[in-house]
């Protein structure tokens, strides 16, 4: 054989390799994708109240609090934001902790760690 037709070959072998590896990865991500585990799959309202059903919400219920939407591109953002214990700084100048998503879940859990923050200082803001 010539080596022309040797290297024609390797190169068809490597090309069809790289497909199949290519054709691998994505089904595997699509599977992923379409079947979380583990700590990537989001609890559902059930499973949500249950982590949370220790939490006292007592304290947070107690807070003042001030509920705002911010508007995105038509889209509304449920805000509270709920401010920092008096420092004796100047209004508006006080630490801000913004709380997303509830990492994961949503505000209650969010809710979860206000007191927390507010304890150290700063002012909250959190979103769902």
């Amino acid at each position: 054989m010539e080596w022309y037709v040797i290297l024609l070959l390797v190169l068809a072998g490597i090309a069809v390799l790289y497909l199949l590896i290519g054709f691998i990865a994505c089904f595997l991500m699509a599977f992923v994708i379409k079947h979380p585990m583990g700590k990537l799959a989001r609890p559902n309202y059930d499973q949500m109240r249950e982590i949370c059903k220790d939490t006292d919400f007592s304290e947070y219920n107690q807070l003042e609090k001030e509920e705002f939407v911010v508007n995105n591109m038509g889209a509304g953002l449920q805000c509270v934001f709920v401010p920092a214990p008096d420092s004796g700084k100047a209004p508006g100048r006080a630490k801000c902790v913004i709380s997303a998503h509830g990492f994961g879940l949503n505000l209650m859990f969010s809710a979860r760690y206000v007191p927390m923050f507010r304890a150290m200082g700063y002012s909250v803001v959190i979103y769902f």
